[in-house]
């Protein structure tokens, strides 16, 4: 039985005045299929979501629309993946890591 736990995760190095903005929710982590990932900021058009393994190779790449995306990650090896969102500019909004576990 796998437990469900919401992971908050936010930028490396947060100053107080993005920190609350510049967050997003993951779950289920650790996950063998589905991830939702919920901003607690507005989604430009444009924004993307990337998956990095373990070398720093890009392994998934999708662009968000709105305040919720849901990665497929069931092909991925098992593994611990960094998680980045980047804005329509490329400007890295938050990172963290999820567990791809089988």
């Amino acid at each position: 039985m796998k437990v469900i736990v919401p992971l908050r995760l936010m930028l490396t190095t947060p100053t107080p005045e993005v920190a609350a903005e510049d967050s997003f929710i993951v779950y289920p982590d650790p996950t063998d299929g589905l991830v939702t990932i919920t901003q607690a900021y507005h989604v430009d058009a444009g924004s993307e979501v990337q998956l990095l393994d373990h070398l720093g190779r890009c392994t998934l790449r999708v662009r968000t629309t709105g305040t919720s995306t849901i990665l497929d990650v069931s092909l991925l090896a098992p593994g611990i993946y960094t998680l980045i969102h980047a804005d329509h500019d490329g400007q890295q909004r938050a990172k963290g890591s999820i567990i791809m576990d089988r």
